[in-house]
């Protein structure tokens, strides 16, 4: 490992290091205040579940203590219950399974505040989509990983901004100071507030706050499959062929169990098919263009690249764009 650092970690530093990089070369920086506070996450999963503060031994007793495996540490901390329905294996004969709480929304990570106990009849696929049991949830405690990240880079980071500007003044701090300092000021909590409350200059006229926010720009998803539709003959709406499927999560159980409802798909209505990206578009998410004089933000390229989808109106051709702003990684609010 390069540096001591995992890939992923390292390269989160060196992101944070672009940020202050990107304004070093378009603004005279001569002093820069870090906040670099070292995080202590059992105590702060403690004050987020509203428990006493750990003391001792029970930094030795984590959430995993007495557990053999994270599946036992789940079901024990769950009661071996279902999280939905309340069935038991002991009562109810439940088969239970592990669920990540986000899995709705492409959150797989094994901490345990993210799995939750689920039982065989909730832990289909129905339940995952919208209107679903399982759809919507959120995990009881925060992601603690920026924590964790800062704790492990604060002095790697700042050593190495001193290297990559070495004409610049490099401050560090912490939290319990820009707190005391925020108060002093009589202002509330916010980023833009702290970083007021770091520095050494703090005139009564503030200029409005500019938020930077990093997305992706393009989708890595080269194929996409969009599901065949059915019409349920139970009450004549139109399903996916998810929706109405045999409801199996594994090999074990059988396709004609109890949660078959393939039984009720009637007449197809559309076809399943796979859709495969070729083409690269000049048109990004995220940049902005002018149509008929008025600004907009493009959401996305359609129609085989021969119309612009935006954000803030209805999809136009190629044809009428004027003007083109491509914003990069980074946007603008």
């Amino acid at each position: 490992m390069k540096d001591g650092f995992a890939p992923s970690i390292r390269n989160k530093r060196d992101r944070h290091i672009d940020i202050f990089l990107m304004y070093h070369k378009v603004v005279p920086i001569t002093k820069a205040t870090f906040e670099m506070g070292q995080f202590d996450t059992q105590v702060l999963k403690a004050i987020a579940e509203g428990k006493s503060l750990p003391e001792g031994s029970d930094y030795q007793h984590g959430e995993r203590y007495g557990a053999e495996t994270l599946r036992e540490a789940v079901f024990t901390r769950d009661g071996y219950k279902c999280i939905c329905c309340k069935r038991t294996p002991f009562k109810d004969g439940a088969i239970l399974h592990v669920h990540h709480v986000g899995f709705w929304k492409g959150d797989r990570t094994d901490r345990l505040s993210n799995l939750a106990t689920v039982c065989e009849k909730c832990h289909i696929s129905k339940n995952h989509k919208p209107g679903g049991k399982l759809y919507g949830f959120e995990p009881k405690l925060p992601n603690m990983s920026p924590a964790t990240f800062m704790t492990m880079v604060r002095f790697d980071m700042f050593k190495r901004l001193k290297e990559l500007a070495p004409d610049e003044e490099f401050r560090m701090t912490y939290g319990a100071k820009t707190k005391l300092s925020r108060k002093d000021l009589s202002i509330k909590k916010s980023h833009a507030n702290d970083a007021y409350a770091m520095g050494e200059f703090h005139p009564r006229h503030r200029t409005n706050t500019v938020h930077y926010e990093k997305r992706r720009r393009n989708n890595r998803i080269l194929s996409k499959f969009y599901d065949a539709k059915y019409i349920d003959i139970r009450d004549g709406s139109i399903k996916k062929g998810s929706q109405l499927s045999c409801g199996r999560t594994k090999r074990s159980i059988p396709r004609n169990s109890e949660l078959n409802e393939r039984i009720y798909r009637g007449k197809k209505v559309s076809e399943g098919r796979y859709s495969i990206r070729t083409q690269r578009y000049s048109y990004r998410p995220h940049d902005i263009v002018w149509v008929d004089g008025v600004r907009y933000t493009v959401k996305g390229v359609i129609s085989n690249g021969t119309r612009v989808a935006l954000n803030e109106r209805l999809p136009v051709s190629i044809h009428k764009i004027q003007k083109i702003i491509h914003i990069g990684g980074w946007y603008m609010s």
